[in-house]
């Protein structure tokens, strides 16, 4: 058992918010780990008899219980949805923000971004 000195206290601290990093979001490591762990990118394809048609979708999203915190990924949110070509939106009952991109241009960014910094 750890005896804490006289005045020092159990509780946790709480954590100062940064100011955004600036870092360009093609450069920037944080944005692919991001991606890996709250986004997703699918591949479909259909064939209509005589050809195969093959389309993907990017999307992130970030939901939060309360109107305060919604408002605070906003601006984030936006810079990563212009990075992918892609709109923001409020998605669900509760908010949260969804930037999705079906283009092909989009994908090529997102997959561009994994090559150039993967998560492994």
């Amino acid at each position: 058992m750890k005896i804490l000195p006289e005045g020092e206290s159990r509780q946790p601290k709480l954590l100062l918010k940064k100011d955004l990093d600036k870092t360009p979001l093609g450069n920037n490591s944080w944005l692919s780990g991001f991606t890996s762990s709250d986004g997703s990118f699918e591949i479909r394809t259909s064939f209509n008899g005589t050809y195969h048609h093959f389309s993907t979708t990017c999307a992130i999203v970030q939901n939060r219980m309360d109107q305060e915190h919604l408002e605070s990924y906003k601006s984030i949110m936006q810079d990563i949805a212009e990075f992918f070509l892609a709109k923001l939106s409020v998605q669900g009952k509760q908010g949260g923000w969804r930037a999705r991109n079906s283009s092909q241009a989009g994908s090529r960014v997102k997959a561009s971004l994994a090559c150039f910094l993967p998560i492994i």
